[in-house]
């Protein structure tokens, strides 16, 4: 059977869902579908999930592929791993290809700065085509809601943005004091949407001791607990 009566088949089958919902199918065999403008083929034995009968939302590439990402630019994604579009069949997520460098995306509310991303890693984007998520290239600043500091985040470490371009989470590039107290360097750290610290790693200083101990912890109501699963850290002594 050729692929063009795989994918009539493929599609007429997704037509058997209601017109406002989302299903997932099984894919038997490698299969090719319209995303967009684009023919994506899709790796058999993954999911796909379409939207309102046509719309392909998610689904598992079998082969490296250059589509076109919600930030109206090219992007060259790796077999084998997930992509999401949004409804107009823009990739908004998904994993780069090795050989992709030097991919920059803007940042939500200030278009003229980007954010670069590193090769080979997973990103994500807003609808719009800002940046949402990814493994930052470079040593990058960004501020927490409602703070006029900026922060410097670790290269090679995951970041999280908000939709207003304000940090939620990262990797400390350095040391950061705060009413908490001081927060490791190379270690995650959390902020909620009104830029308190939420999780983190801190140095617990014991008073006229000299000593301290390292804390994973998280804020509960501005109360510290500590963690009994450690927070991940690029290092720590």
């Amino acid at each position: 059977m050729n692929k063009i009566a795989l994918l009539i088949i493929f599609l007429l089958s997704a037509n058997l869902s209601n017109s406002q919902s989302t299903k997932t199918h099984k894919l038997m065999r490698d299969t090719i579908v319209k995303v967009g403008n684009t023919s994506v083929m899709f790796l058999r034995g993954t999911d796909i999930t379409i939207k309102d009968r046509k719309n392909v939302i998610s689904g598992t590439l079998a082969n490296n592929l250059k589509l076109y990402s919600a930030a109206k630019k090219d992007v060259f994604l790796s077999k084998n791993t997930k992509v999401v579009f949004n409804a107009n069949g823009k990739v908004i997520s998904g994993t780069l290809h090795i050989s992709q460098k030097n991919i920059c995306f803007p940042l939500p509310r200030d278009p003229n700065r980007c954010i670069q991303v590193l090769e080979g890693s997973y990103f994500s984007l807003y609808d719009d085509g800002t940046f949402q998520s990814g493994t930052l290239k470079n040593i990058a600043g960004f501020k927490p809601s409602n703070s006029k500091t900026l922060i410097l985040f670790l290269n090679n470490g995951l970041v999280y943005l908000r939709d207003d371009g304000t940090i939620k989470s990262g990797y400390l590039y350095k040391e950061l004091n705060s009413k908490w107290g001081q927060f490791r360097g190379g270690c995650y750290i959390e902020f909620d949407e009104k830029g308190d610290i939420v999780k983190g790693v801190r140095n617990f200083n014991f008073p006229n001791t000299g000593k301290f101990i390292i804390e994973h912890i998280e804020f509960k109501n501005g109360t510290p607990y500590r963690l009994t699963n450690k927070l991940p850290c690029e290092c720590e002594s």
